[in-house]
């Protein structure tokens, strides 16, 4: 248990780090239209 909470606490500095670098960019909202597409795919 030690273990992953170390790896998880490293994970989110590396995720920090990366936000104040602007590496990470949050995702834009999908459009009703994608998410439309993705519904009608997954049911064929």
């Amino acid at each position: 248990m030690q273990i992953r909470n170390n790896l998880e606490s490293f994970e989110y500095e590396l995720f920090k780090i990366a936000q104040t670098k602007e590496y990470y960019k949050p995702l834009v909202q999908a459009t009703q239209e994608e998410i439309d597409n993705v519904k009608k795919q997954l049911q064929q």
